[in-house]
């Protein structure tokens, strides 16, 4: 529940170096992977536990400084529980999130305003007993 500053640097060069906390997270939310899009803010999948075997997911920009997240809370209306991985473009100014469980692709822009859907032939309002994606990139 800590995120470290490493100095390559000092790493290389010292042998007993130690790395600075740089955020110390809320157990109430937190990020598990972001993308950094400055020196300031992110965009971060974040997990809210509901209890202590369950959780909710959103998407959120993130300030690592402040530790603040803007949930951007976009779900689509079909799916029953939101899990998803994400990537993000810089270039192109857009993220996608891929659902686990549905055949379904989401692309946003990074004030996280929807797109687009793709539906992929597997497409059920229903989960199914299946992952459609591992891994996706913009290209």
């Amino acid at each position: 529940m800590k995120i470290f500053k490493f100095h390559v640097d000092s790493v290389l060069a010292n042998p007993f170096y130690f790395p600075k906390e740089e955020i110390a997270l809320r157990l109430e939310q937190f990020p598990d992977t972001y993308y950094l899009i400055n020196d300031t803010l992110a965009l971060a999948r974040v997990i809210k536990p509901t209890s202590s075997s369950t959780f909710d997911q959103v998407i959120a920009k993130w300030n690592i400084r402040t530790n603040e997240m803007i949930p951007l809370e976009y779900i689509h209306p079909d799916i029953e529980q939101k899990r998803t991985n994400m990537a993000v473009d810089l270039l192109s100014h857009r993220y996608v999130e891929w659902h686990h469980r549905y055949d379904l692709i989401s692309l946003f822009d990074l004030e996280g305003n929807l797109i687009s859907h793709i539906y992929g032939p597997g497409w059920k309002k229903k989960k199914s007993g299946r992952d459609y994606f591992r891994k996706v990139v913009f290209g």
